[in-house]
């Protein structure tokens, strides 16, 4: 188990890539298989393995359950002349 953002974490690089990737682009398949460069087949076997390792029902269980304990970050778009970035929610203040 890793420690991440204090909590021990049993979840791998790739599978905490994914969970943040949803809370920017949501939990379907096809879209964070576009942005992630993923199969849909490669999105839905991690997020089964995340949703059991958790003991969450669902995709958006297991991106709370992360968000509340620090393993990844609520992003929010800014929006600028160089386009949409990402940032931190505690950033935005």
């Amino acid at each position: 188990m890793r420690r991440e953002g204090g909590i021990e974490c049993p979840l791998t690089n790739t599978q905490l890539r994914i969970l943040q990737a949803a809370v920017w682009y949501g939990t379907n398949s096809e879209g964070l298989s576009a942005e992630l460069q993923l199969s849909k087949h490669t999105i839905n076997n991690h997020f089964s393995h995340i949703n059991q390792l958790l003991s969450c029902p669902s995709r958006a269980d297991s991106v709370l359950m992360a968000l509340r304990k620090g393993w990844i970050e609520l992003m929010l778009p800014q929006i600028g002349r160089k386009g949409i970035r990402k940032i931190a929610y505690a950033d935005a203040a």
